[in-house]
Parts: structure tokens; sequence; C-alpha cells
């Protein structure tokens, strides 16, 4: 996609020496919605990243102000799965949740590995919006993971 603005560059981690940095961008589609998207490469496999997305447990340790992620119906190691994420937001923020499908697909590109992991709202009868949060929608959020060498994984996320 053409016309990105640049809007952040920053460590990944800052105040840890050498911590890869982050580009975050933005794109307006006129008559839609502002995308964003941000990039990193991170010095570990694409096993272990592509776990961290889509494991509820390991997104529950890395995902800011995520209260709860709870696995409704079917599993990342399959492929396709529906979650409930909450969200303890800052005041003046409402708190926040979420009822997702997700899928991850992998495959080879360019002779190295991939997975791509597609996120969605939907509704849910188990899950129904509650009156102390503000339910959440997500058109569209994917994490693109291409695997560099053994050791680094270059990741791309575009909400």
């Amino acid at each position: 996609m053409k016309n990105w603005m640049k809007v952040d560059e920053k460590p990944l981690e800052p105040g840890v020496p050498k911590s890869p940095m982050s580009i975050t961008e933005s794109k307006d589609i006129p008559g839609e919605i502002r995308i964003f998207r941000g990039t990193t490469t991170i010095a570990c496999d694409i096993d272990k990243i592509t776990k961290a997305v889509c494991q509820p447990e390991a997104r529950l340790k890395w995902v800011e102000r995520m209260s709860k992620n709870i696995l409704i119906k079917g599993k990342p190691d399959d492929g396709a799965w529906l979650s409930y994420e909450a969200y303890d937001l800052i005041w003046p923020i409402s708190n926040r949740d979420y009822v997702f499908q997700q899928t991850l697909e992998k495959s080879l590109y360019q002779k190295k590995n991939r997975a791509i992991v597609k996120v969605t709202s939907i509704e849910h009868p188990d899950y129904p919006e509650k009156p102390d949060r503000v339910r959440g929608t997500l058109p569209i959020c994917t994490f693109t993971l291409d695997e560099l060498n053994e050791k680094e994984t270059h990741l791309e996320v575009m909400v």
C-alpha cells in the first residue's frame, strides 16, 4: 500500500539496550477509515512469536491493560478460534471488551515460513454486552509474521 505516513519510530522496549526499532504509520482511506501499521524485527523464532500473538495465556502477559482473555471455541493450534477479551482502561476512558473470531494461516513466502493471524469482531450469545463496559468493534486486525532466519522474525500489525 502506498501513501503511509510515519507516526512514530521508537525502541520496541524503551530503556533496553539494542532494543529493535518499532515503526508506526497511518493511512487514510477516503470514505472509509484510518488504518495503522506497526512493523519491527524481533530476535526470536517465528513459532514463539506466533504463539505469543495467538495463545490467550501468552497474550495476557504482553497486551497492555488486558484483564481477561477467554478461549470460547476452537484453538489457535487448529487455525481457528473464538475469544473474549476485556480491557481495564484508565479514566476517563471506559473499560472495553470484545468478542473475536481469529484465524491462523501458515505458509511459505519467498521460501521462508510465514504466519498470518486475522482478528475480527463478532457477536456471540454467551458473551453479551455488559453495562460496565463498552463493546468494542474491530473490523479487522492482521498480524503478518515473516521468518527472516532461525533467530529473527519480521512482524507487521495492521489495524
